[in-house]
């Protein structure tokens, strides 16, 4: 079947290396200048230490839980956790958007394809439209985590993206740089797969692995090397 839609990871695919999160030293800040609340040392310490064992289940809850049981294990009489957390999102910001990826899925669009964001994010999901608003990506339908209540690689953010395509699975490419999370699970659920390859660094040429599997170097080569696809 060819390919009518594609759904597109964020972090990691659309975006540049830097990244926008909250680390200790942020939450300090933002506690001390809005919460008129003083931050130890050991606050600090152990929010970085926790954060990304912590932050990998992407839902709304994630942040304020993280901030409260940091808060309790180091004796810190924190404010509403939910009102810190969204001061932080606030402004943390969001990671930028890569200029030529955009571009990229901006071609697809005009090539006639949807384009769905699947993203796994903590963050509200205003925050991610509002950054691919500022990129010029704000047609595309999003798929966050913290909207829906389950993240990558469970099979049911997977079913959220194929109703936001409107398309079924199997016109229907999933792109992305994790392995599990962007290539394996989405094949599982009915979908091709385009994975993103960072260990390239933007260099070499698009290849077609094993099971159909398209391989990538940066996101950008995608309008050209999805033709085949399209023709399926």
């Amino acid at each position: 079947m060819p390919i009518r839609a594609v759904a597109i990871d964020f972090a990691g695919t659309l975006t540049t290396s830097g990244r926008g999160r909250p680390d200790g030293h942020l939450v300090r800040r933002v506690l001390q200048t809005e919460f008129d609340t003083a931050v130890p040392d050991a606050f600090v310490r152990l929010f970085d230490a926790s954060f990304w064992t912590r932050y990998v289940e992407c839902l709304s809850v994630t942040l304020p839980r993280l901030l409260a049981d940091t808060a309790r294990e180091t004796g810190l009489l924190l404010p509403d956790p939910e009102s810190v957390a969204a001061a932080l999102w606030q402004v943390c910001g969001d990671h930028p958007v890569d200029a030529a990826a955009a571009d990229a899925v901006r071609m697809l669009r005009d090539m006639g394809l949807t384009c769905v964001l699947a993203s796994n994010t903590a963050r509200p999901v205003a925050h991610r439209q509002a950054t691919l608003e500022a990129a010029g990506l704000g047609f595309m339908p999003l798929v966050c985590s913290s909207a829906i209540g389950v993240a990558k690689p469970f099979e049911g953010l997977y079913h959220h993206v194929i109703h936001a395509a409107g398309v079924p699975a199997e016109e229907m490419a999933f792109v992305g740089d994790q392995i599990l999370n962007d290539v394996r699970a989405p094949r599982d659920a009915g979908m091709r797969a385009v994975w993103v390859n960072r260990r390239l660094n933007g260099e070499g040429r698009p290849q077609n692995l094993a099971d159909g599997i398209l391989m990538l170097s940066h996101v950008s080569q995608l309008p050209t090397a999805i033709g085949p696809l399209l023709a399926a």
